[in-house]
């Protein structure tokens, strides 16, 4: 099975779509609608948090000035092209995946909108092809077993305040980034898709 590699190429190197065009299409598809609803939710959820937390997008603001429009700007004048403001600038037109990374505090509310507010709660149900011992959990061949997501990344014992947006948990320095208890979290605590080659 092909570890890397864009969407298409994964999908055509695993034994469940190799040779099966319709499959690969329906699962295109799904991506495609899925993504797009989900791509749209996590952005509406973002934005309902940071109205009602409006110091957290005065400093998402100051964060984007300081590390994308102040040295955009730098530039243009290094370059004595013509820019006297900000308002000048097409700040989204700024961003790209290279600077995006820049952004920490921004991703961090992202992060803590995503965690609160999953755009999809629950997983598909899957069923388990034999029988499986997951801890003290056992589960039987044909069990139907789905995750809820929601409820995993708002686990009182893994996330201090779980019912507060509080972005800085996900800031290694910050006192949030441990469990209640003072430990690591969980990997598994914060999966608003869950993983594996798909993610």
């Amino acid at each position: 099975m092909a570890q890397n590699g864009d969407f298409l190429t994964i999908l055509l190197c695993d034994p469940h779509f190799k040779n099966r065009e319709v499959r690969v299409v329906d699962e295109c598809l799904t991506f495609f609608f899925a993504g797009s609803q989900t791509s749209s939710n996590a952005t509406q959820n973002l934005i309902f948090a940071l109205c009602k937390h409006p110091e957290y997008q005065d400093r998402i603001l100051a964060e984007l000035d300081r590390e994308i429009v102040q040295p955009h700007l730098k530039t243009l004048r290094e370059k004595k092209e013509k820019c006297e403001k900000v308002s000048d600038l097409n700040v989204l037109n700024l961003i790209n995946y290279e600077n995006n990374s820049d952004l920490v505090f921004y991703t961090s509310c992202f992060n803590e909108s995503l965690r609160m507010m999953p755009p999809v709660y629950y997983s598909s149900s899957i069923r388990m092809s034999e029988d499986v011992q997951a801890g003290n959990l056992r589960i039987r061949k044909g069990d139907p077993i789905s995750i809820n997501m929601g409820r995993m990344q708002n686990h009182p014992s893994e996330w201090q305040q779980p019912d507060k947006f509080i972005p800085e948990r996900f800031d290694p320095k910050s006192e949030y980034f441990l469990t209640p208890s003072g430990k690591r979290r969980n990997t598994f605590s914060f999966s608003p898709f869950l993983g594996g080659q798909r993610i």
